[in-house]
């Protein structure tokens, strides 16, 4: 049994501990306004832009909805497929944001 295990048994928590499965690489210069950020692998090569500002790039914000949702659809794949369920392929629409009274928000619709 690993310490985290110890001390979750010890306050009656069913968390185990999780296996690092990938890690994923990227290297990201100029920032929002006009910066890039290339993968580690070659498969991404992303241009930023600002969101409202001119530009072709996309925003961070954009992305991080994207991988967030895309995560959540495999994870709930994953955890109702053992019960003959699937994912409905008409995906997930995300708005991560941010506001004055708490630092981010994630709706899901």
């Amino acid at each position: 049994m690993t310490t985290y295990q110890e001390t979750n048994a010890v306050t009656g928590s069913t968390q185990e501990e999780m296996k690092l499965r990938y890690t994923a690489k990227t290297h990201t210069s100029g920032g929002r306004r006009g910066g890039v950020s290339p993968g580690d692998d070659g498969r991404l090569d992303v241009k930023f832009s600002a969101p409202g500002a001119p530009g072709t790039g996309t925003s961070p914000e954009q992305l991080f909805a994207s991988g967030w949702s895309a995560c959540f659809i495999s994870a709930m794949g994953a955890r109702w497929r053992p019960y003959g369920a699937t994912v409905a392929p008409h995906g997930k629409r995300t708005r991560p944001g941010s506001n004055s009274k708490r630092r981010t928000t994630s709706q899901a619709t």
